[in-house]
């Protein structure tokens, strides 16, 4: 919802300018992992949005190049930036910490984080739409001791299938250790054999909560 970004920027700069001798933060930060048959529709049209709201958002678009998918694939009707866009195209995946085997098309998170030098900020929405890597990476969005970030506002994920051995613990991570709440769910029946759910969360205070709250599988 790019409608929260406004307020919720202007309260971290408020807050970092009364908690550090630190310049605050200008704008905001976005991180789209993986390009859908959309091309870049939503990074598009999200700005527009925030334009509007006076906002200077960075957004970083990362999608592997292979025979199918290219640099060139960029200047295309549906894929292509305007120059002087505040989008950049970086051409890798991101996969589990553990899994990248292939620097070069692929990197972890915590990896690109550190690459981009984007330590120590806030991302303020990750959509995240990469085929399946979303039940290997989404341990290392939170692994802020190697990633340095400060956390991530709003997560857009569309996840594919429901594999029995890690659903359980990716909603119980987001919403019962993480403390994001949903607050939009589709189904996605065009593609995937229609086995495709797009969840946006929102991270809230911990203070929003019950005491007892984060204490229910204890």
């Amino acid at each position: 919802d790019p409608h929260r970004l406004a307020p919720s920027i202007l309260y971290r700069q408020q807050h970092q300018a009364t908690t550090t001798t630190e310049t605050p933060e200008s704008g905001c930060l976005i991180y789209s992992i993986g390009i859908n048959t959309d091309g870049l529709n939503f990074e598009h049209e999200i700005l527009d949005l925030l334009h509007k709201d006076d906002m200077n958002c960075e957004i970083h678009v990362f999608e592997p190049e292979n025979e199918k998918f290219n640099n060139e694939m960029i200047k295309s009707s549906t894929l292509s930036i305007p120059e002087g866009s505040s989008i950049t195209f970086h051409p890798w995946g991101i996969k589990g910490s553990t899994d990248v085997k292939d620097p070069y098309r692929f990197k972890s998170f915590q990896d690109t984080i550190n690459l981009l030098k984007h330590n120590g900020r806030d991302i303020d929405i990750l959509k995240v739409d990469c085929k399946m890597c979303e039940w290997n990476i989404y341990h290392d969005w939170f692994d802020v001791g190697k990633t340095g970030i400060g956390h991530i506002g709003q997560i857009l994920v569309e996840v594919h299938g429901s594999p029995e051995h890690v659903v359980n613990d990716f909603f119980e991570t987001l919403v019962n250790e993480q403390g994001y709440v949903i607050f939009h769910k589709e189904a996605n029946t065009e593609f995937y054999g229609g086995n495709c759910q797009e969840y946006s969360f929102l991270k809230l205070r911990r203070d929003f909560f019950s005491s007892d709250y984060y204490n229910r599988g204890t």
